[in-house]
């Protein structure tokens, strides 16, 4: 982001810091800068965008490890389906109707979202 390495160390921290959502004043504080060179920082594109490859970055990893415990959760409300208690079977039977429905229409948008992609890199 700079060419002074130190100044490039405490830019890399600050984009973290920024992508996490740490406050302003606790951020300047632990990097040993001034407000305005938050703010000078804030306003870069290169700055801007490692930001925003951060927030990606995390997101995605977010999005695996949700992944795993929606498996979980599914198999839960499974086990709850073979319970005695017709209101809790009930409720279990809707969630699971209601979520396998919107993961459905997630993945055929993401499906939809990639073959528009492929098509028009081919052009």
């Amino acid at each position: 982001m700079s060419g002074n390495p130190l100044r490039s160390c405490q830019m890399e921290e600050g984009a973290v810091g920024v992508a996490t959502g740490e406050k302003s004043g606790p951020l300047i504080e632990r990097l040993g800068i001034g407000r305005r060179t938050l703010v000078r920082w804030k306003a870069r594109d290169d700055f801007r965008r490692r930001v925003t490859e951060l927030r990606t970055e995390m997101t995605r990893e977010s999005c695996g490890r949700l992944a795993t415990k929606m498996t979980e959760a599914a198999d839960a409300l499974s086990t709850l389906l073979n319970t005695d208690n017709e209101r809790v079977k009930l409720r279990a039977a809707g969630q699971l109707l209601a979520l396998g429905t919107k993961l459905r229409e997630t993945v055929d948008i993401e499906e939809r979202i990639q073959l528009l992609e492929d098509n028009m890199l081919k052009r």
